[in-house]
Formats: C-alpha cells, sequence, structure tokens
C-alpha cells in the first residue's frame, strides 16, 4: 500500500480534513490507511484551506445561541450553561488535535461515514441543549457518542501503525534528517525560476507520512483521556434516563420537572478531566519519569492549530453580534445608543483579541514549549465561554429596553412585555416553573448586570493569560525591564488592572442597560489604549530579536554558499 500523493486542486480537498486518494474512480475505495501530517524533526507548512472544518464550526455557532437562551432564561443558571458548554468544546478539542496530527481519506466510503456520524452527533447534542430531564438525556447519549467515535479512531490509527505494510520498518533518525535536507534543498538555478506570486503550498508541497511507532502512543494517550470522561457521561445518561423514564408519571401528573444538578456535575467532571490530564501527565513525565515526549507523541500541525483557533474565535464572536441583530428593534434613542455600543464593543473585543496575539507562528503559545501549549489550550475553553456569556447579556440588554419602550409609533403595547417573557423566556425555563430572576425587574438587571461585567472581566484575563502563553514570565519581566521607561509600562499596567477591578464591581451601582453598554466601550478602549502603550515603549521580545538574528545569519551564510557553488 503506497502513500498517496496529495493533490492541491483535487476536489476531495474541499471535504475536510484529509488526505487526497491516488483516483476519483466511480467507485470510491472502503477505506484507506491514515497517514501523519509529519515528524518532529520535518518543518511544518499551513496546510489547505479546509472548509469541512468550518462546516464543523458552523454547529458550534448554533450551540452558542443556544446556550445564550439558556442564559436568557435565567441569568443565573452557570452551572447548565458549561455543563452544556465544556463537553461540547471538548468534542471539538479532539477533533482539532485528532486533524492536527493525521491526515484520514476523506474520499472513502468508511472516513465518510465516520465523519457524518461526528456531524449527527453534534447535531443531535446542540438541539437538546434544554435543562430537562429528557433533553439531558439524549445530550449525554450525544455526546458519549461523539467520544465514541473518537474511541474508534483511536483503534484505527493503533491497528495500521502496527498492521499496515508501511509502517513495519522503523526509520534511523539520521536517514529521515537526510531525507527533509535533501526535499528543502533548493538548486541556485532552479530558485530563479520559481514565480515569486506562487503560493507557499505549490513551493512547499505537503507530505504524507506513514505512521511511526509513537503514533500508537499517541493513540493510547488518547484511549486514557476519553476512557475516564466517556465513563462519567454514561453515568449521567443512566442517571438523566432514570429520571426520564421511572419519572415520567409523577412529572406528568403534578406537571413539573425536577430540577437535579448531578447531570450537570458528571459532566462538568468529564471535561475537567480532559482539561488536566494534558497537564498532569506532562508534570508527571517532566519531574518523576523524566520522558521526552516527542517519543511518545505525534507532532501537531502548529499552523494548523492556530488557523483552527482563529476561525473558532471568530466564530464565537460572530455568533455575539448574531444575539444583538435578532432582537426585535424598537425605535427609541436608547435602543439604538446601547445596540451600537454593543457592536462597537464586540469589534473592540476582536480587535484586542488580535493586538494580544503573535503575528508569527514561530512566537506563538503552541510553539514555545509543551506548558504554554497547555494553558493556551485550556484558557481558550473559558475564553470561548465568556464570548458566549458576553453576547447573551448584550442581549438581554436590549431585551430590558424592549421591555421598557414603546415602538416609536405612538402605540403602547402594555401586553408586549408579557408575550417576549412567555416565548423567549418562558419558553425553555428551568424545571418548567417560573425563575426568581424574571419576577422582579430590579433583581433580574441586577443579575444581567453581573453577567455582563463578570464576562467582559473574564475576557480581559483570559486575554491576559493567552499573553503570558506566547511569550512567558522571564520574557515579559525582562521586557519591562528593557522597556524605554519601566515606570509608565508599569503605570499603564496598574491602570489596566484597576480598569478590571472596577468593571467587576460595576453592578454594585449600575444596572440600567444604556448606561452598561457605554461602560463597556469606555473600558475597552481604556484597555487598549493602555496595552498600545505597553507595546509601544516595550522592546521586542530578547527572545525573539535573538532568533530573527540567527535567521538572518543563516540567509546570509545560504545565499554566500549558493554564489560559490554557481562560480
Amino acid at each position: 500500500m503506497n502513500a498517496p500523493v496529495v493533490e492541491t486542486h483535487h476536489p476531495l480537498r474541499r471535504l475536510g480534513s484529509s488526505f487526497n486518494i491516488e483516483s476519483f474512480p466511480l467507485l470510491p475505495l472502503f477505506y484507506q490507511a491514515p497517514r501523519q501530517r509529519h515528524r518532529w524533526q520535518e518543518p511544518q507548512h499551513l496546510p489547505h484551506k479546509q472548509w469541512g472544518d468550518i462546516f464543523f464550526d458552523l454547529f458550534y455557532v448554533a450551540a452558542a445561541y443556544n446556550l445564550g437562551i439558556v442564559l436568557q432564561q435565567d441569568p443565573t443558571e452557570l452551572l447548565y450553561f458549561l455543563g452544556y458548554f465544556l463537553p461540547l468544546q471538548s468534542l471539538w478539542m479532539l477533533q482539532l488535535l485528532r486533524d492536527g496530527r493525521f491526515l484520514f481519506a476523506t474520499g472513502t466510503v468508511w472516513e465518510s461515514a465516520l465523519s457524518t456520524l461526528r456531524f449527527l452527533t453534534v447535531a443531535c447534542a446542540v438541539l437538546h441543549i434544554r435543562p430537562s430531564p429528557t433533553d439531558l438525556f439524549w445530550f449525554g447519549v450525544a455526546i458519549a457518542m461523539g467520544l465514541l467515535w473518537h474511541g474508534i479512531s483511536c483503534f484505527e490509527i493503533m491497528y495500521c501503525q502496527r498492521y499496515c505494510p508501511e509502517n513495519q520498518m522503523k526509520r534511523d533518525e539520521k536517514e529521515v534528517e537526510q531525507e527533509i535536507m535533501e526535499e528543502e534543498e533548493v538548486d541556485p538555478k532552479e530558485e530563479d525560476k520559481v514565480d515569486p506570486s506562487s503560493s507557499h503550498h505549490d513551493r512547499h508541497p505537503q507530505r504524507v507520512v506513514d505512521l511511526e511507532p509513537a503514533a500508537w502512543d499517541t493513540a493510547v494517550t488518547t484511549l486514557h483521556i476519553i476512557g475516564v470522561p466517556f465513563g462519567l457521561v454514561v453515568a449521567a445518561v443512566i442517571y438523566a434516563g432514570r429520571q426520564k423514564f421511572t419519572n415520567s408519571r409523577r412529572r406528568l401528573e403534578s406537571n413539573e420537572e425536577e430540577e437535579d444538578p448531578v447531570v450537570m456535575y458528571l459532566l462538568l467532571a468529564s471535561s475537567l478531566w480532559i482539561i488536566l490530564y494534558h497537564a498532569v501527565r506532562q508534570i508527571m513525565n517532566d519531574f518523576i519519569f523524566q520522558r521526552d515526549h516527542k517519543r511518545s507523541v505525534v507532532p501537531i500541525n502548529v499552523e494548523y492549530a492556530i488557523h483552527r483557533y482563529g476561525e473558532w474565535i471568530m466564530l464565537m464572536l460572530g455568533e455575539t453580534v448574531l444575539s444583538l441583530l435578532i432582537v426585535d428593534p424598537v425605535h427609541h434613542a436608547d435602543y439604538y445608543i446601547t445596540f451600537f455600543a454593543g457592536v462597537l464593543s464586540i469589534i473592540m473585543v476582536e480587535y484586542l483579541h488580535f493586538l494580544s496575539s503573535p503575528h508569527d507562528p514561530d512566537h506563538h503559545a503552541l510553539r514555545r514549549n509543551i506548558y504554554g501549549a497547555i494553558l493556551h489550550t485550556t484558557t481558550m475553553m473559558f475564553y470561548s465561554a465568556s464570548l458566549i456569556v458576553l453576547g447573551a447579556s448584550y442581549k438581554m440588554l436590549l431585551y430590558e429596553l424592549v421591555y421598557e419602550h414603546d415602538d416609536g409609533y405612538g402605540e403602547s403595547h402594555p401586553d408586549r412585555r408579557s408575550v417576549l417573557e412567555r416565548v423567549v423566556f418562558f419558553q425553555r425555563t428551568l424545571a418548567g416553573a417560573s425563575s426568581p430572576a424574571l419576577d422582579d425587574t430590579e433583581y433580574r438587571q441586577k443579575r444581567i448586570a453581573i453577567l455582563f461585567s463578570g464576562s467582559m472581566a473574564i475576557v480581559w484575563i483570559c486575554l491576559d493569560i493567552l499573553i503570558l502563553a506566547h511569550h512567558g514570565w522571564e520574557n515579559l519581566c525582562a521586557a519591562w525591564k528593557e522597556s524605554r521607561s519601566p515606570v509608565l509600562v508599569g503605570m499603564a499596567q496598574m491602570g489596566r488592572w484597576s480598569l478590571l477591578i472596577w468593571f467587576v464591581s460595576l453592578p454594585q451601582y449600575v444596572t440600567e442597560p444604556k448606561l452598561l453598554s457605554l461602560l463597556g466601550v469606555i473600558g475597552l478602549l481604556g484597555q487598549i489604549v493602555l496595552q498600545m502603550i505597553m507595546y509601544t515603549l516595550c522592546p521586542k521580545n530578547p527572545v525573539h530579536k535573538e532568533e530573527e538574528e540567527i535567521n538572518r545569519v543563516l540567509e546570509y551564510a545560504n545565499a554566500r554558499l549558493r554564489v560559490i557553488k554557481s562560480s
């Protein structure tokens, strides 16, 4: 079984994170073995655009919308929000790790069927983001099936690594390095013929690598990661099923459902296991077993992972804008001020996100070291959740103004509020009863203000943690000491922390929707200005500067060597 050749413009490239089969017959192949993206010694290149990845992410946009409704129906139910979001996000992260390390032949019947089952599983989970025993049961079933599909992929990799003929030969590291050097070497005469306008991928085609022995260890580790969560999710399904089937008659007679958080605790525990496993395992390998993770882990394509995280954040921000756009407007100045302040705030969050991210993939946390990658991955989960909460809180601020004002045509609608509450809120209220957060206007607005200020503060905290993951504590301290004005940089950082503390305390004295939205714009503007001042005064990261100097010397040496060879 020969390794397939990747064709740049083959139509199967548009189907997802995969490599192409060698031909596109009328009767597709049933199965073809997966491959690695690359080895540790090889240079990494960004793969071609995978439209199947974006299609997969669109299911999560719908999930973010439904999660916003969970908060809208009762701003106090953060447990249910996290219990739904973290398991779904864990499935997305496992898919990223799978596609970032291995290439699967999408054109085969086997992989197409497995991909379809993944889509159906996520769709089922998104559909049942509703806090009732029936929906919790089917949500848990969907999450368990999603973990099961990843387990099947792990067994597939283990089987192919051991029994596929092309994976039986263990290659020497020097042989691999020599092969890479020969592939990367460019003849000076041929280099002049390369069209500068040609794409990076045309000059550096994506390689397809047979499965190394580390693929077996990676698959086993992934099974360890999903094994305990699978058991916890199955326990949650059994518990929710007992509520669904054994108490159905009593619920029908009383017309209510009991609110039992045990299922949510089990789902949260399954997600926390996935989050903590990587960190605990790496600490044990470093300080107890003293193992090199490169010998037992297949490398992930860092540029692919960075690209996927960027798409994910953009979709979460897009859902936040969608939350603002779907609210029926009222023709009143307060509504439009709040609406445009919300849109402007989301734009500023997007700008602050890219301001906090490195522009060069070599300086990204995923490439800096393993602990930076773990910190980045964990932070991104809570950062994404805070963006969803922020969008839901903006939507609730707009609904408060819809309740308060007329439609602007001189006709007051006294029934408008009750209708909206029945349709939007009470339609999916917890336990089939009214929530205390909806009965009193002052109490409800206080809870909305807490959600708004808390989610905004968590966004700022997560962005600071991401900066720490990208650069490291030592490099940040070195940049501060070598800045043109360490005192001014310290004052700017103190100002950012003061803004954070002020925003956390905001609900104690501000609950009016319009004022909250305007203060959100002011807080974001202050964060951006202070961060730009710090970046202007601080020098470039010393480690990054040293790397650039080394690269310039190497480029000059290679150029001189080519001149000598040509002469």
